[in-house]
């Protein structure tokens, strides 16, 4: 934190500096457009900090899904061994940790995803629970 601080704030003791050598020698028009230009560079600069806070942030949050959606995969391949072998304990503790892949997907994404995006997922909850159901069906 350190570091982004004085990435900042060693510019702005330069440009001081060269305000002050500018103001005692009584030239606004020159103080002025050295003002400007700082503002200019600075919103420039927090411009393109935003963007790749955004660009991160995203990336991030896809992550999150890539991530959830890989363990469920994974997770749904070992439930449906296990019904294969009837081994419903194992059944019911694979298929219990699914809702919380997608639902952590839910909320990282919030509305930053397209609509399309959003009905999968909702249809990807609505089968795991309805997986869910249909296990506490079966007779052990």
């Amino acid at each position: 934190m350190a570091s982004l601080f004085t990435s900042y704030f060693l510019p702005l003791v330069l440009v001081a500096n060269i305000f002050n050598f500018q103001t005692s020698l009584c030239d606004i028009s020159a103080d002025e457009a050295l003002i400007a230009e700082v503002t200019r560079a600075a919103i420039a600069q927090s411009l393109q900090n935003a963007n790749n806070n955004h660009a991160f942030i995203t990336q991030d949050l896809y992550a999150i899904c890539d991530v959830g959606y890989g363990l469920m995969i994974t997770i749904l391949q070992d439930a449906a061994q296990s019904l294969a072998n009837k081994n419903y304990i194992a059944l019911e503790n694979d298929l219990s940790k699914c809702p919380r892949f997608v639902s952590d997907c839910q909320n990282a994404l919030g509305s930053k995803t397209t609509p399309e995006m959003l009905d999968r997922s909702r249809k990807q909850f609505d089968l795991v629970i309805m997986s869910q159901i249909a296990e506490g069906l079966i007779k052990k």
